[in-house]
């Protein structure tokens, strides 16, 4: 090699090139056996199945005295050309890399090629591309057949009627004439019947030299994917070292029926926290605003809360950092789009009648969580904060005047009670609002008593806990009387019965009560409610919607 060292200018080594034979049957051309031969007459060429992308990655620690290390490697089946590099380092001559690489070409004289697809479903019917190469020098005529003894697929094809009924379900034969120094193709139909890696074994046979095949070919299964996730939490400080004690929770996976053989499988994962599957997955959360003023929305709010989980875990992740907060800025930027001269924000911007209170809340709310990470004009607060003030009547209600198209908030409680949460978010401005706040914690106050619906309960929870404990409790009280259980679960059902609504309803009950004994400790006491949660998220932390998720997380 070369040394990089100023003081050592000499090079040693000179390029090597040599052609290795992978079959020295088919080098020293002479007759090799038909497939009905015996071993008397012969055996059948070796198969090549190993074709690596790269190969013969060394460390090499002990060398001899000259500095020499003889490496003896089996080539892989690959006809092709590898290049041999290496570089050395010592500590008194420094780093030494090779002068010039060498080459080795594996190569033999007749050989089969096919092009494979990298993968193909279940039952769909494919042509198998075979060609054969002849350099030996002459004509040959050769037999390739498509060996199908394991039963992983069936051939599609027309077949001779003097074909055994054997040799029609497990062998295809062909024959071909391929002058020299060329190649010749055919093909077999097949139709893959089992999930999973396929072996094709291939064999091509001539008079003076053959060759055999086994190519692999994924199997993707056919049908539509159904994906169950199933997550518990397991409190492990109450469970001594060396605990013979049965284990605290079970998982039970129920069987998929009509499920495609070989397409199930399982995937285990323990973490150590429970907000573990966001941080592996934060990366899914973030993606690029886009669409409306509401859809924007939509992909804003996790960019945030993305943020939020790398600064309160103490988390490196530069590139999910920058994403995050180029789509911050980006959605921001988009959302002023669909901003209204009163302050308010819509669907369409100026092209709506009017703004609406709820996307405004929303976008003010948010804006407000997104100073931390970017800069955000507080005109824009105070615009959006006075346009709500605009919206409130004297009974406190905050009304919808404007046109919401995802509008989960349609009940007067739900809400003034959602706009509250802007207000409380903005702590900075509310001495400014204090009376409009006092008259919207009075007319929430009055009509939780007045209500059933679950939703309504519980984003009211969370704003009454927010502004006055003692009148959360009565809220809480309700909530409680209308929870389900089972087992050691606990959650709250909305009118609809859908699974977003109630992830959503259980957050907001969930978040109430943290904020209402956030002194007092109790945060194990409301551990049937985290266990639901849980038991809901998919594998990457999120829940089944873009609103509930965002809910959720918080």
């Amino acid at each position: 090699g070369c040394y990089t060292d100023p003081g050592k200018t000499n090079c040693t080594g000179n390029f090597f090139s040599r052609t290795v034979f992978k079959d020295e049957l088919a080098k020293n051309s002479g007759p090799v056996p038909t497939l009905g031969s015996t071993t008397a007459q012969g055996t059948l060429p070796p198969v090549r199945k190993l074709f690596p992308e790269t190969w013969l990655f060394s460390d090499i620690n002990d060398v001899g005295a000259n500095g020499e290390y003889v490496i003896r490697k089996t080539v892989p089946d690959t006809l092709t050309s590898w290049v041999i590099t290496g570089f050395s380092l010592s500590p008194q001559s420094g780093l030494a890399v090779t002068k010039s690489p060498s080459r080795i070409r594996v190569f033999q004289p007749f050989f089969i090629t096919t092009n494979l697809p990298y993968s193909v479903k279940r039952g769909e019917v494919i042509a198998i591309p075979v060609v054969v190469f002849n350099y030996l020098g002459m004509d040959v005529k050769a037999k390739v057949s498509m060996d199908n003894s394991d039963g992983q697929y069936e051939f599609i094809e027309t077949t001779n009627a003097n074909m055994s009924q054997y040799h029609l379900g497990v062998q295809r034969e062909k024959t071909l004439w391929i002058p020299a120094n060329t190649g010749r193709g055919i093909s077999f139909m097949i139709r893959p019947k089992k999930v999973g890696l396929t072996t094709l074994k291939i064999t091509a046979i001539s008079s003076y030299a053959g060759d055999r095949l086994h190519q692999i070919l994924k199997v993707e299964a056919d049908g539509v994917q159904k994906y169950v996730n199933k997550a518990v939490l397991i409190n492990v400080q109450r469970l001594k070292r060396r605990s013979l004690a049965p284990p605290e929770k079970s998982l039970f996976i129920e069987k998929v029926d009509e499920a495609i053989e070989g397409s199930e499988f399982f995937e285990f994962e323990v973490f150590g926290t429970s907000q573990a599957p966001q941080l592996e997955h934060l990366d899914d959360l973030v993606h690029l605003p886009y669409g409306c003023g509401e859809q924007n929305m939509f992909n804003f709010v996790p960019s945030i809360l993305a943020l939020s989980y790398l600064k309160e875990n103490n988390r490196q992740d530069q590139e999910i950092e920058n994403n995050a907060k180029s789509y911050v800025e980006t959605g921001y930027q988009r959302e002023l789009n669909y901003k209204r001269h009163d302050g308010s924000f819509s669907a369409w911007g100026q092209s709506d009648p009017s703004g609406s209170t709820w996307l405004t809340a929303y976008v003010i709310r948010s804006f407000h969580q997104a100073a931390k990470y970017i800069d955000i004009d507080k005109n824009v607060l105070v615009a959006g904060l006075d346009f709500l003030v605009s919206r409130q009547g004297t009974d406190g209600e905050f009304r919808e005047l404007g046109r919401v198209i995802h509008n989960s908030h349609g009940s007067p409680l739900a809400l003034t009670s959602f706009v509250l949460l802007t207000f409380f978010e903005n702590k900075e401005y509310m001495h400014k609002y204090q009376n409009v706040i006092d008259r919207a914690v009075a007319f929430v106050d009055t009509k939780v008593r007045q209500s059933n619906e679950p939703y309504d309960l519980a984003i009211a929870a969370l704003a009454l806990s927010l502004a006055d404990k003692r009148k959360a409790n009565i809220v809480l009280d309700k909530l409680e009387r209308l929870a389900s259980r089972q087992g050691d679960h606990k959650w709250w059902t909305g009118s609809d019965k859908s699974k977003s609504s109630d992830v959503e309803i259980t957050s907001y009950v969930l978040l109430a009560l943290l904020e209402r004994d956030a002194e007092q400790h109790k945060s194990n006491e409301h551990r049937p409610i985290v266990d639901w949660l849980i038991s809901k998220r998919n594998s990457n932390g999120g829940f089944v919607s873009s609103q509930d998720t965002v809910v959720g997380i918080m």
